[in-house]
């Protein structure tokens, strides 16, 4: 843009003024820039309107003389052309492309400070990741302290438990010891004795079959059974002898004896199959003597002795045409903790049937006896009361005599299956 001298000289030359601001008439062929003035209306707006121009131009304001001489008046009757229009657009058109640069370069500003707060966050951000992360691990490494740790102390926990519970043992075993030595071990054992087949006396139905009965029914209650069939006067010796010798102080002892037997002189006998007696003293000499058995029993400090005799039938010497003992067994005497029951009482015959249809394999007391010692939780006394009051009924039934004779000097509770 230009104003002033150039103004004056465009004009006198008749030429347009380029550049010059909006609202600046130019005004042509005149001769001199006093007659321009001459025919202008110079007025106070015209140099404020110079002033803008002069300040958005070059970014100062002009001095007041200045401002005096370059301002232009504006022509009373002024039209503006075409090429005035065309500057003014122009002048337009840069000032507006200068504003959509500042425009521009200021959101290119704000887009460059904006990144810049975006990365400045996102590297905040990573950075409170990483501490993050760090703290995380800081306490993962605590907690797995704390596990190891908690383990350890786990593991020395259950040394110690496992140290202790072993002490417990070893002293339980070690007082149990002391107890086993101190207190005899109780075990159950039952020698079974059954003879049918007699040589020189009747041969009976039912002793053996008896017998089997007993063992087994002791095998299922606990005992060790000892069982022999048949025996002749030298086994079944043989068999007492050793039987007593393994007898330990404590032990419970149930002896049971199915055959022949006979009473001399108030005492009782036990017959082998091979007996041949001709008087009493032979008897005394061949047969196993019911007492003696007990004695000897009682020395080996047995705390239970049963003795059950199933041997009271007819006198077999009186049948064979002998004159040797009597029906039936004698009552006897038992030492402190024996007891001692015959399958009938003094002078009485014992069933081995009930009746002509009788199909049972055992004679009536032993299966009586059978049934009532399966019983649980029942004292051993009790049980052979049961066992004699049944006989008794049964034989009863049929118009016979048989009671059971029970002697009993038993201390304590004793069970046969507790």
């Amino acid at each position: 843009m230009v104003f002033g001298d150039d103004i004056q000289r465009n004009v006198t030359h008749g030429k347009p003024c380029p550049g010059a601001f909006p609202g600046i008439v130019r005004l042509a062929r005149l001769s001199s820039r006093e007659e321009a003035i001459k025919k202008s209306n110079l007025d106070a707006d015209s140099v404020a309107e110079y002033k803008a121009f002069h300040v958005q131009a070059y970014g100062v304001e002009p001095s007041a003389r200045v401002a005096q001489s370059e301002a232009i008046v504006r022509p009373v009757e002024a039209k503006p052309n075409v090429d005035e229009e065309r500057i003014r657009r122009e002048v337009q058109a840069r000032l507006e492309e200068e504003r959509k640069q500042r425009v521009a370069q200021a959101r290119t500003d704000e887009d460059r400070q904006q990144r810049d707060s975006l990365a400045a966050a996102e590297d905040a951000r990573r950075q409170r990741e990483m501490l993050t992360k760090a703290e995380d691990e800081r306490r993962q490494r605590e907690v797995q302290a704390k596990v190891e740790e908690d383990r350890r102390q786990r593991e020395v926990q259950a040394k110690a438990e496992e140290e202790r519970r072993q002490r417990e043992v070893q002293a339980k075993a070690e007082e149990a010891r002391k107890q086993a030595v101190a207190v005899p071990r109780i075990t159950r054992k039952a020698p079974v004795i059954g003879n049918d087949s007699y040589a020189s006396v009747p041969k009976l139905r039912s002793a053996r079959t008896d017998a089997s009965a007993i063992e087994q029914a002791f095998l299922s209650a606990g005992y060790s059974v000892s069982a022999h069939y048949d025996v002749n006067e030298r086994e079944m010796k043989r068999v007492i002898r050793e039987f007593v010798r393994r007898v330990e102080g404590g032990d419970e002892v149930f002896f049971f004896f199915a055959g022949h037997g006979v009473q001399l002189g108030g005492a009782n006998y036990l017959l082998p199959t091979d007996i041949r007696a001709e008087d009493a003293t032979a008897v005394r000499d061949e047969a196993i003597s019911l007492q003696r058995v007990m004695d000897d029993l009682a020395e080996s400090k047995a705390r239970l002795t049963l003795a059950v005799i199933d041997a009271c039938r007819d006198n077999p010497f009186a049948v064979a045409g002998r004159a040797v003992g009597g029906r039936g067994l004698a009552a006897t005497n038992v030492a402190s903790g024996q007891m001692i029951v015959f399958s009938a009482g003094a002078g009485q015959q014992a069933l081995d049937h009930v009746g002509p249809n009788d199909r049972s394999p055992n004679g009536l007391f032993t299966r009586v006896f059978l049934k009532h010692i399966r019983q649980k939780g029942i004292t051993i006394d009790r049980i052979m009361r049961q066992v004699r009051a049944e006989v008794m009924q049964v034989a009863k039934s049929i118009g016979h005599d048989q009671v059971p004779a029970l002697y009993d000097q038993v201390v304590g509770d004793f069970y046969f299956v507790p």
